[in-house]
């Protein structure tokens, strides 16, 4: 007779998922596309306290007769430049995993730029193509990034592989908000912090840039 193999019984590592979630970075690490891929939303994330400054921009720095209540115009651009990014990115340079790769480069830059402009608005007018502009490159961050780990990631590993991006995304992304709002209660003028957070955006863009120069050939098994 066989002896039935013996099962080991569960931790609370695996009740609490840290188990799935060690395994997925783990993956990450033995694959240097993959684990690259992965940092696309972190990168972005680290000028995450642009989401604070929206709010404040709105409220104190674009005031009227000393009225503000426009953070939710700022918060309505954002939202439609998310929208509309990956449609115009996808027309105009195109869907293949190749045009993905250089697009995310390029949206690193275009972020940047449009938050250097949007620190020295003068008035809301001014700032709302700005904000429009930013976050039409943050979505195509987004979306282009997530579609090529969808579509590189082997399905066994997928969903651990997006745990732990969602993991490091949402660490980075409340440092960046956390220390944003620390300079603002310290009296740094929103439109410096504003400044250096686009800045930041460079980082992770020329990054990028370095990383698909020596890589151009073989990533994600085309010629860049």
């Amino acid at each position: 007779h066989m002896v039935p193999e013996k099962k080991e019984k569960p931790t609370w590592h695996d009740y609490t998922g840290i188990t799935d979630l060690r395994e997925g970075f783990k993956y990450v690490f033995r694959h240097r596309e993959i684990a690259t891929l992965l940092l696309v939303k972190s990168g972005w994330a680290l000028s995450g306290g642009i989401l604070v400054l929206l709010t404040v921009f709105g409220e104190q720095v674009f005031t009227t007769g000393g009225q503000g209540g426009k953070s939710g115009i700022l918060y309505s651009v954002r939202g439609l430049g998310a929208a509309i990014g990956p449609i115009l990115a996808w027309h105009y340079f195109g869907e293949t995993r190749k045009d993905m790769y250089r697009s995310i480069s390029m949206a690193y830059f275009v972020s940047s730029g449009a938050y250097i402009l949007f620190s020295r608005a003068p008035t809301l007018l001014w700032a709302v193509p700005f904000v429009l502009l930013g976050h039409i490159g943050g979505s195509i961050q987004w979306v282009f990034s997530t579609t090529l780990l969808q579509q590189i990631v082997p399905d066994q590993f997928r969903g651990r592989v997006f745990a732990a991006e969602m993991a490091l995304l949402t660490l980075i992304l409340s440092l960046s908000t956390y220390f944003t709002g620390l300079g603002l209660d310290h009296g740094v003028d929103p439109r410096l912090l504003a400044l250096r957070l686009a800045l930041v955006f460079l980082v992770p863009g020329t990054f990028w840039v370095v990383y698909l120069k020596l890589h151009k050939k073989g990533i994600g098994g085309v010629s860049l």
